[in-house]
Formats: structure tokens, C-alpha cells, sequence
């Protein structure tokens, strides 16, 4: 409504529905709880609230070494228009014991790239998000002048009866390119 130079808007705001989130199947942390509570809040598409949602547990679950972990999500909205999500976890064996095997290494040792791994943190990453580990070690690979190293996982085995977890990786080292010498023509180093 307008008088004169000044408006007057009148909004309605609609709030929603109240959302209510459960867990079933895990003890799941507060702090956990609170950042699934905020994807929701955040979101503007109950869609990609639930896949958001469970792609963060169950990344959350294989980071404490729950591998093979199963998250299903059911939406329940009641007459009252209240919306209650329910997480229904079956986070399955906790794997304490993670080995690894590498193939084709030539420069550094399975020992070597193992103690590597594990001083980067690195090491459950293989086992967690297997492109990040892969990558730290082909960039280590990189400093030694192994410029198109290549790694792949070439088998992952679980073994839920005596909880290990085994990872077999592949290595193309590639050429190791060295330096030579190195000319400066034009502008110098240094003034003097």
C-alpha cells in the first residue's frame, strides 16, 4: 500500500512444517546430528536434503571404519504437517585391521609407501575416499621426478569374520624425469 512517497508491504511467511530427524540402528554423535539438522535447514530441496544427508553419514560411517555401512532414509509427514526423518543405519562390521599390498612399485618399498601414507594421514583414506589417497601418493611420486606415476586400486577385499579390510594397489612409476641444467638468457638471477 502506498502513501505518498512511502510503501507499506505486508508479508505472510509461511514457516513449514517442523522437521524432526531420528537415527535408528547407530549411536550417531550430537555433533553429527546438529550438521545433518543444518543440511535441512539449509536446504530449499527436501531432495537433495536426503541425498545430502546420507552422503555426509555415511561418510561419517566409513571414517570410523564402518566400510560397508548401509544408510536408508523414509520421510513420514503426520496430519499436523510435521515432517519426521528417520535414518535407518546398518553400519554393519567395524574394521580395526586395514592392510595394503602395492604392485609395481620400484623406487620406493611397500614399507616405505605404507609409513608414508599413514605420517600424511593418508592411509585410512585409501580405504575412506580412495581418490584422495591415491592422489597424495602420486603427487609424492611427483616430487621424486615420477611426473605421470599412476595409481589404481586393484582389488578391495573385506573380510567381516575377523574384521580386516585388505587393499591391493598398482603403480606405474612411469619415467623419472631429471633435471638439467638450467640456462638463464636475457634478465639475470640477481642484480649483482
Amino acid at each position: 500500500r502506498q502513501e505518498g512517497k512511502n510503501v507499506s508491504l505486508s508479508l505472510y511467511i509461511d514457516p513449514g512444517p517442523k522437521i524432526f530427524v531420528q537415527f535408528k540402528g547407530a549411536k550417531i554423535s550430537p555433533k553429527f546430528r546438529n550438521q545433518v539438522k543444518d543440511i535441512f535447514m539449509r536446504s530449499t530441496s527436501s531432495g537433495w536434503a536426503f541425498r545430502e544427508a546420507q552422503s555426509q553419514l555415511l561418510l561419517h560411517l566409513t571414517e570410523k571404519k564402518y566400510f560397508q555401512a548401509q544408510v536408508q532414509v523414509e520421510e513420514h509427514i503426520s496430519q499436523e504437517q510435521e515432517k519426521n526423518i528417520v535414518f535407518q543405519i546398518n553400519p554393519g562390521v567395524k574394521y580395526t585391521d586395514l592392510l595394503l599390498s602395492v604392485e609395481g612399485n620400484r623406487f620406493l618399498s611397500q614399507k616405505e609407501i605404507e609409513k608414508l601414507l599413514k605420517k600424511s594421514g593418508q592411509f585410512k583414506n585409501l580405504f575412506v575416499r580412495p581418490g584422495k589417497g591415491i592422489k597424495s601418493l602420486e603427487n609424492y611420486y611427483s616430487q621424486f621426478g615420477f611426473l605421470r606415476a599412476k595409481v589404481t586400486v586393484l582389488k578391495t577385499r573385506f573380510q567381516p569374520e575377523n574384521q580386516t579390510a585388505k587393499m591391493s594397489l598398482g603403480i606405474d612409476e612411469g619415467l623419472r624425469f631429471q633435471i638439467g641444467e638450467v640456462k638463464v638468457h636475457g634478465n639475470r638471477f640477481f642484480d649483482k
